[in-house]
């Protein structure tokens, strides 16, 4: 499956932008938030969204289509922490003049991102965090408000294994012992 970059997301934006008359939003999560926003040369098969209003959703469903980038809403499938809307930002692309585009905080998309807990998904945040770092006691409040589908093992084994990779072991331990109290 092709494997687009942020430059082509951040372009997929400006077209979609342009088609725009009026200020529109739309919430985007997922791969792509690791190239827009984190900066990282992390590249995605998809542009994900859980919400938005109808005129920037189909702006953003005909530019997909033009350009080939599937373009998926992933609401009701995605796990996150508890108000984690609440604490969304919003990211400023040059260019941009009707198209708002908001994001999960980053402590929030980490755990997006561990709820699926797959290897790009953990390297995508150490990735992130070599840029900015997380705040250890954040990460680790963020991952007792996230409720995941099922018996939450894989959760946790991708909790401990990041936090292992970006504190230390010492830290994963602590978090995982905080997060069982």
């Amino acid at each position: 499956m092709k494997q687009y970059s942020s430059a082509d997301l951040e372009e997929l934006l400006r077209r979609a932008d342009a088609r725009l008359s009026e200020p529109e939003v739309v919430v985007l999560v997922g791969g792509a938030v690791v190239g827009l926003v984190h900066g990282s040369s992390h590249a995605t098969k998809d542009l994900d969204y859980v919400d938005g209003s109808s005129a920037a959703l189909l702006a953003l469903a005909e530019v997909g289509a033009e350009m080939g980038i599937p373009i998926q809403n992933v609401a009701g499938i995605y796990c996150a922490p508890h108000d984690w809307e609440d604490r969304r930002t919003e990211f400023k692309l040059a260019g941009l003049s009707w198209l708002r585009v908001f994001v999960p905080e980053k402590h929030d998309f980490a755990m997006m991102k561990l709820a699926r807990g797959t290897d790009h998904d953990i390297d995508a945040i150490v990735d992130i965090h070599s840029k900015a770092p997380f705040a250890f006691n954040v990460l680790c409040a963020r991952f007792r408000d996230t409720q995941v589908l099922g018996d939450g093992l894989d959760f946790k084994y991708a909790f401990a294994a990041t936090v292992e990779r970006l504190f230390g072991i010492e830290a994963a331990l602590a978090a995982v012992g905080e997060a069982e109290q």
